[in-house]
């Protein structure tokens, strides 16, 4: 069995990536692949914008 693992990392819930994995991921066992997805989230992903690295 193939197995795939997903991860979304936005900070928005239902983001477009959220939703597209969600889509990938029922394609796919739908194939009869094995999937595991995870959401980084505020507690586990601290926010940071491109603003932050551009002033270095």
């Amino acid at each position: 069995m193939v197995k795939f693992v997903g991860m979304a990392g936005s900070l928005r819930p239902n983001s477009y990536s959220q939703l597209a994995l969600g889509l990938a991921g029922d394609r796919l066992r739908a194939l009869g692949a094995e999937v595991g997805t995870g959401l980084l989230r505020g507690d586990t992903l601290k926010p940071s914008h491109a603003e932050d690295f551009l002033s270095r």
